[in-house]
């Protein structure tokens, strides 16, 4: 089977393939729509144990019409671009379609099909508006694909994990009657309690330290930050802020306290996490 050409393969499915089909497969979407696939019974017989019991087993079935009703035309059509080695268009598929093929690659039992779906899971992409939706399918379909969705739910979790790194997330929207269902809710805090939190600086509350960096107008009161009129031998601590962005600092050595009022942080200040 190996040796056969792809190319080749692909064109046994075409209208001047020489090599006529055997079996037809009728496939009846929610929307009643009914699609039509065409096959050679023996090819598929090869890549599948099922199809191989189905057409040449004790028990095989003779009709030359298959009428599928245990997965979608989509994942269906996939199923079939994929054992003609035709371009099954991976990139496009959603997650659910995504699922759906694994569902139609789990019953038909086709060989190498369901490493290629997870392998394409792997690989979707995903941002903060879509990370929840995205972990909130994984664990729809958990009992029945674990693997897949274990790889889908992980990578949501690692993305959260890289986020928290230069951002601060809220997730308490999540938790506002009407604007998003239980589900979702439910499914941000599994996400929450699967990252690896990073702890944050001590000083600046960054998860990336902000050592020897400018210090941003909002900076926490308590940081230690340098100031370009500081004396080397004093640590300046922010002790309050204003609405114009400035601050005030305070810093002592041994018994001589120093203060310095309304100072404008973008004047050259910077944190001091290290020293």
């Amino acid at each position: 089977m190996h040796s056969i050409k792809k190319s080749k393969l692909a064109s046994l499915l075409g209208s001047s393939s020489l090599i006529p089909t055997d079996v037809t497969f009728e496939v009846r979407d929610e929307d009643d729509t009914v699609h039509v696939f065409k096959a050679h019974k023996h090819y598929l017989a090869l890549v599948s144990d099922i199809f191989e019991a189905k057409f040449f087993g004790p028990m095989k079935e003779t009709k030359e019409t298959e009428v599928v009703e245990v997965t979608t035309s989509q994942a269906f059509g996939t199923m079939i671009d994929y054992v003609y080695d035709k371009d099954s268009r991976w990139e496009g598929k959603n997650v659910m379609e995504l699922f759906e093929i694994a569902n139609a690659a789990d019953y038909y039992d086709v060989s190498g099909m369901m490493e290629k779906v997870t392998e394409v899971v792997a690989k979707v992409p995903i941002n903060l508006a879509t990370v929840v939706y995205l972990a909130s399918i994984a664990e729809l379909f958990s009992t029945m694909f674990n693997d897949v969705s274990q790889i889908l739910l992980d990578k949501c979790a690692s993305f959260l994990s890289q986020t928290l790194l230069t951002h601060v997330l809220d997730f308490s929207g999540l938790f506002s009657p009407g604007l998003f269902s239980p589900q979702h809710a439910s499914t941000a805090l599994r996400l929450h309690n699967m990252m690896e939190m990073p702890m944050p600086c001590t000083n600046c509350k960054q998860f990336l330290c902000q050592d020897t960096l400018p210090v941003p107008q909002d900076v926490h009161p308590g940081c230690i930050v340098s100031h370009p009129e500081a004396n080397v031998f004093f640590q300046w601590k922010v002790t309050g802020s204003n609405e114009e962005g400035n601050v005030s600092l305070s810093a002592s050595f041994r018994s001589s306290q120093m203060e310095k009022e309304n100072i404008a942080v973008s004047e050259g200040m910077t944190y001091c996490c290290r020293s």
